[in-house]
């Protein structure tokens, strides 16, 4: 289990990074990846329970294990998202706040 933690944890953060909008330091994609990473095997074990306590795949047959298939894409996705927004949240919290007024006092 903590292997798969740390492995999502380095994919996501090394994926976030270069791709943020916003400039986005390794710490914060760092800790953005475990919040990922946490959520995922959360997720994980939660689908697991889902799937061994409802009939859906089997009940339907093979639009059953399609509609199973994209939950689980979804909820990955939902995951991914999540983390990386916390970790753009926290780069945004820890930046010095920039102010566009100019020496006169003017906005512009």
């Amino acid at each position: 289990m903590e292997q798969l933690v740390l492995a999502v944890r380095e994919h996501v953060a090394e994926l976030a990074q270069p791709l943020a909008v916003a400039r986005v330091e390794w710490r914060d994609a760092a800790i953005g990846g475990s919040v990922s990473s946490i959520l995922f095997a959360g997720g994980k074990k939660l689908f697991a329970l889902y799937l061994a306590r409802t009939r859906t795949a089997s009940a339907f047959g093979a639009a059953g294990s399609f509609a199973v298939l994209l939950m689980w894409l979804y909820s990955s996705a939902a995951v991914l998202l999540l983390g990386t927004e916390f970790e753009a949240a926290r780069g945004a919290a820890r930046s010095p706040a920039t102010d566009e007024t100019d020496e006169t006092g003017e906005t512009g």
